[in-house]
């Protein structure tokens, strides 16, 4: 399966995609808890985070748009994180306000040199496959090894968390519970050397 580094152009098929693929999950209904509402602000959510990633990181999809991942690039020069809180600031809703929370929470597990960070790995609802979620994680793989830093993500399952051992990622050596929120398995992966 092939997949590609999205483009600004991509947005709207990206923010659509992540709209459906949490619609349902746990750890989003903590954060709009309006179904009414959700989807739309999903998509509002999603675009943020996406438009930032296509400057501090990158956006991968699979050939035929079913799979997206999400991922920054933290490093020395790079305020990620002041910058996706100052576009919730700037965007704020009532919708928001849970959801940044989380994330700054969320920012104060990263590990303090520079990384990779998945935001978000979804494929929506019947499209869920191995063989998607495979493709983009070696693409991200790659070039975390090529860059030579960790990667670090939380997930929201712990069976996730175990699946991801098949690519070389470890559990973190901490629990990663924020108020208000269910659990999350964080897991890092240090930078393998290509094989000559």
């Amino acid at each position: 399966m092939n997949v590609r580094d999205a483009t600004f152009s991509d947005i709207g098929l990206i923010c659509d995609l992540l709209a459906e693929a949490f619609y349902d999950d746990i750890l989003i209904e903590s954060a709009f808890p309006a179904p009414d509402r959700r989807r739309e602000a999903l998509r509002s959510f999603f675009r943020i985070y996406a438009e930032v990633a296509l400057r501090k990181g990158g956006v991968i999809i699979d050939e035929n748009n079913v799979g997206a991942l999400i991922y920054f690039h933290y490093d020395s020069e790079n305020i990620t994180d002041e910058i996706l809180f100052k576009q919730l600031r700037d965007e704020y809703s009532a919708d928001y306000a849970t959801m940044a929370y989380l994330m700054h929470k969320l920012s104060a597990y990263h590990p303090t040199t520079p990384h990779f960070y998945i935001f978000v790995l979804a494929i929506p609802g019947k499209d869920r496959g191995m063989d998607v979620i495979n493709a983009l994680m070696y693409r991200l793989i790659h070039l975390q090894d090529q860059a030579g830093v960790p990667c670090y993500a939380e997930c929201t399952a712990a069976r996730v968390q175990r699946l991801a051992g098949r690519l070389g990622f470890k559990p973190a050596d901490f629990k990663l519970c924020v108020d208000g929120f269910p659990e999350l398995y964080p897991i890092l992966r240090e930078p393998q050397k290509p094989l000559v």
